[in-house]
């Protein structure tokens, strides 16, 4: 049994789904069922069945290689969206949007390291912890 609903969607995520439904040969309604069906199985995952205990190796290569060309990045494409796959610079954009697509289509179970080229190739976190001093 299926029921039929209508339901708005902006303009840039009707062309995702769009090109989703392209990419898998389907009617932009099988795209969506599927893209939700896939959504909330996904959220059905139990944490259990992830070891996070372990780094992966994957992205422990491309963060590295990443950092490792950070230098010629930054001189290049600065303020840009870069893919990494490899160890190499595979592809880049101004919109981010555009090159997760890109990516997706060509490497769809691949892990490819994607960042914005900034002055620091990893952003640094500061955690203030807050202090309590008595009888003040």
């Amino acid at each position: 049994m299926a029921t039929k609903i209508s339901l708005e969607l902006t303009d840039d995520l009707y062309q995702q789904v769009r090109d989703f439904a392209r990419l898998h040969e389907q009617p932009i309604e099988v795209a969506i069922s599927t893209i939700l069906e896939e959504r909330l199985l996904a959220d059905t995952v139990e944490d259990e069945t992830i070891d996070w205990s372990e780094p992966d190796p994957d992205v422990e290569r491309e963060m590295e290689a990443f950092i490792t060309l950070h230098p010629s990045l930054k001189e290049q494409y600065m303020g840009q969206h870069v893919a990494i796959y490899h160890g190499q610079l595979i592809d880049h954009d101004q919109d981010f949007a555009a090159l997760y697509r890109r990516i997706d289509k060509a490497y769809p179970e691949e892990f490819v390291w994607m960042a914005t080229v900034e002055d620091e190739p990893l952003p640094t976190f500061r955690h203030l912890s807050p202090r309590f001093v008595r009888g003040s």
